[in-house]
């Protein structure tokens, strides 16, 4: 099981967290599967009420010395409506053209393929800014 935030929109507070094995949307609805990782009807996510849903893990700061092969060594801000605090996603690189969803890419390690990121979903249409943590700088010098 995996503990998500789930950023409901117009909301002041920390973001809910859920425990599920995972989520999956498409442009109207999330399906979230059980610990069986089987689809489930015992529980429900309004899509039109949510901004963001991003699991906890790829939120959370490690120091890349320490950090698994295939952990992202940048991250992301991301500010969305409603929310003063920007969402943080662990990630290499970014894509804006999905819809209904911003796309994150991490490299795999040994054959340094970009690979989506499962577990994240932002509304496109609620993203104001997107930027690396720390600013825009020149890659090579990350």
């Amino acid at each position: 099981m995996n503990t998500f935030l789930v950023y409901p929109k117009k909301w002041e507070g920390e973001p809910l967290k859920i425990e599920m094995r995972r989520f999956e949307f498409s442009k109207t609805e999330f399906v979230l599967y059980n610990e069986l990782d089987q689809p489930t009807k015992e529980g429900f996510i309004a899509f039109d009420k949510v901004t963001a849903i991003v699991r906890e893990d790829l939120t959370k700061f490690q120091d890349p010395r320490e950090a698994p092969p295939h952990q992202a060594r940048l991250f992301f801000e991301v500010y969305v409506k409603d929310r003063e605090e920007p969402i943080t996603i662990s990630a290499e690189a970014v894509d804006f053209t999905d819809t209904p969803s911003l796309t994150f890419y991490v490299r795999e390690w040994h054959t340094n393929e970009r690979i989506a990121l499962t577990g994240v979903y932002i509304n496109s249409d609620d993203v104001i800014a997107v930027v690396p943590l720390g600013g825009l700088r020149d890659p090579l010098s990350r």
